[in-house]
C-alpha cells in the first residue's frame, strides 16, 4: 500500500539540504516533523521549503550524508495523506461554500434586474 510521493534529488549547500522531485498533488503534506517512509530507513523533515523545492531531513547534516540519499523515493499511504491533507481540504470546502453563497447572491441580483425590465 505504499505510493511514492517525491524523489529525493542531488544535494544543496553545505548544510544537507536537498532537492525534491515532487510526484504528487498533495505539497501540503510536506511539513517539518513529517516522517515519511524511503527504501530502507524513514526519514523526518526538519525543514522545507516548496517554493525552492529543497528539503533539510533530521540527521542530515552535510553533503556527504545527503548524497546517499539522492535517488530515493519517499513513500506514504493512502491514510497518511488524508490525515495530513484533512485540515487543507476542510478549509478549502469552506471557502467553496463561501464563494457558492456569494455567487448565488450576485446571481439572484442580477436575475431580478432583468425580470424588472
Amino acid at each position: 500500500n505504499k505510493i511514492p510521493i517525491a524523489k529525493i534529488g542531488k544535494t544543496y549547500g553545505i548544510k544537507g539540504w536537498q532537492k525534491i522531485h515532487l510526484l504528487t498533488d498533495f505539497p501540503e503534506q510536506f511539513k517539518p516533523n513529517t516522517t515519511f517512509e524511503s527504501d530502507k530507513i524513514n526519514l523526518t523533515i526538519d525543514k522545507i521549503d516548496l517554493k525552492r523545492k529543497l528539503v533539510k531531513f533530521k540527521g542530515i547534516d552535510t553533503p556527504e550524508d545527503a548524497k546517499k540519499l539522492t535517488n530515493r523515493l519517499l513513500y506514504t499511504t493512502k491514510e497518511q495523506t488524508k490525515e495530513n491533507i484533512k485540515l487543507k481540504f476542510t478549509d478549502a470546502l469552506a471557502r467553496v461554500g463561501a464563494n457558492y453563497a456569494k455567487i448565488e447572491e450576485i446571481y439572484s441580483s442580477v436575475k431580478k434586474e432583468f425580470d424588472e425590465k
